[in-house]
């Protein structure tokens, strides 16, 4: 925002639609769904419409990233333990 706002001030014309267009081409791959959810759409917001949409679905993005690692690390973790500890214990009582 602050790098459109150095071209406004330079006398540069910039369409709000061409600015939307440099903001999505820079986010992060974390945004793709986003990004494509956008285009599908045909979206027509305003530059800090898009800023809040943005805000809110980097909380998200952040949101699932932090859960989905957690549950991939506990449940193959617990699996690996309980297969070995049922091993362990049918070769104790074998014996």
């Amino acid at each position: 925002m602050v790098l459109f706002n150095v071209f406004d001030t330079l006398g540069s014309k910039m369409d709000d639609e061409f600015k939307e267009d440099v903001i999505l081409a820079f986010l992060p791959l974390s945004f793709s769904q986003f990004i494509m959810t956008f285009n599908i759409n045909k979206m027509k917001t305003t530059l800090p419409e898009l800023m809040n949409q943005l805000t809110v679905a980097e909380g998200i993005i952040k949101g699932h990233k932090s859960g989905s690692i957690n549950v991939a690390e506990g449940s193959s973790g617990s699996k690996s333990k309980d297969q070995n500890s049922k091993k362990k214990g049918k070769k104790t009582s074998g014996t």
